[in-house]
């Protein structure tokens, strides 16, 4: 995809021309401080979604439970931010926060299939959020599409929950948020497809957008997965047998 220069005018113009990211939606770019309106805005439901978690989790035990509210917001902020300002340096951010996001769930899953234990789940969780920023960089050298990345994260957080599903009948909760998250992403994903292949796009349209759904859907994701994960709290899923 070739990647055109922001308005001339934009007070991120010399950053974008010198760092440009690797991917242009379909929302016409404008000059002011907010490049992509519609994409930008649509985050705020991240920070929402983020600060109902914090407060709702405070009665719980499990300290990495209780990531997903500020990961949600981090997510919210760095995609509010790469938004709108349009530059490689700001997208790369946008990812940290995004792995931050979507290591919790996968790493939930490991932890529940006795691939990692509970003393190095951190340990795990910061390197592999550092591990990934690494390789978008070097994906961006080699223009490899780093989109990718994410995609792999969701399948093998999928992948492991159906094999912790077949273990763990005795222990099964219920799937109906698991499923709903699911849901949520393919309709956004969808909808952020659309958008990338120019199939659904209105330029000047800064209202609806198709990567603008695809924020609002990935936001009630992360609610959704975090109510399924909430279950394991109470049964102290760390002690299953």
């Amino acid at each position: 995809m070739e990647i055109p220069k922001p308005p001339i005018g934009s007070p991120w113009y010399d950053m974008s021309v010198a760092a440009p990211p690797n991917i242009k939606w379909c929302e016409e770019q404008l000059t002011g401080w907010f490049i992509e309106p519609a994409n930008t805005w649509s985050n705020l439901l991240f920070i929402i979604v983020g600060i109902y978690i914090m407060f709702h989790c405070r009665k719980y035990k499990d300290p990495f439970l209780r990531i997903f509210g500020p990961g949600a917001i981090v997510v919210g902020a760095g995609s509010f931010i790469w938004h709108m300002s349009y530059n490689f340096y700001t997208q790369l951010l946008d990812f940290y926060a995004m792995f931050i996001i979507f290591l919790i769930p996968l790493l939930y899953n490991f932890r529940r299939l006795r691939w990692i234990t509970e003393s190095n789940l951190y340990s795990y969780f910061f390197l592999l959020i550092n591990l990934l920023t690494g390789m978008v960089v070097v994906f961006h050298i080699v223009k490899v599409p780093f989109q990718s990345i994410v995609f792999i994260l969701i399948v093998l957080t999928i992948v492991s929950e159906v094999l912790i599903s077949r273990k763990e009948e005795e222990h099964r909760k219920s799937y109906k948020p698991f499923i709903l998250a699911v849901v949520c992403l393919a309709i956004g994903a969808t909808f952020s497809a659309l958008d990338a292949s120019r199939v659904y796009c209105d330029p000047q349209d800064h209202i609806f957008q198709g990567h603008a759904i695809w924020h609002i859907m990935c936001a009630l994701t992360v609610l959704f997965a975090y109510k399924f994960y909430l279950q394991f709290d109470k049964a102290r899923f760390f002690d299953i047998k």
